[in-house]
């Protein structure tokens, strides 16, 4: 990573961590040293937006949700929300409570299994809630 943050220069970010696959930021700074442009860059063609062409917007979400195995719940949530916007509906106060939950629910079991191993072998660590 660049670190050099000066007016009139670029950051880059390269290799993206966190990301499955390859990926690099690059941030371009005007004059004044604020951003002027931003370009994210994935080099890989994955080629996931061609074979949904032409399938019912409904089951993006189903379909997005099976092509990531890290993180399903993300894409899952991401499909939903941009059928939110296509259809230009407001999901009811109900769905907006639980939809956080989806985001969180597939960390549980380990959280589970992790507090259960150290309560067996006698850790008294604290966890946050």
């Amino acid at each position: 990573m660049s670190e050099n943050a000066t007016p009139g220069r670029r950051i880059t970010i390269d290799p993206i961590t966190r990301l499955e696959g390859h990926g690099k930021i690059e941030i371009f700074l005007n004059e004044q040293g604020n951003v002027d442009r931003a370009f994210f860059q994935v080099p890989e063609l994955r080629g996931f937006e061609k074979f949904v062409q032409g399938r019912p917007a409904e089951e993006m979400p189903q379909i997005t949700s099976r092509i990531c195995g890290v993180c399903p719940s993300a894409h899952h949530m991401a499909s939903t929300k941009a059928l939110d916007g296509l259809y230009r509906v407001t999901p009811p106060p109900a769905a907006q409570k639980i939809r956080p939950g989806t985001m969180i629910a597939p960390e549980m079991p380990s959280q589970i299994h992790l507090r259960f191993i150290t309560w067996r072998l006698g850790c008294h660590w604290k966890f946050s809630p």
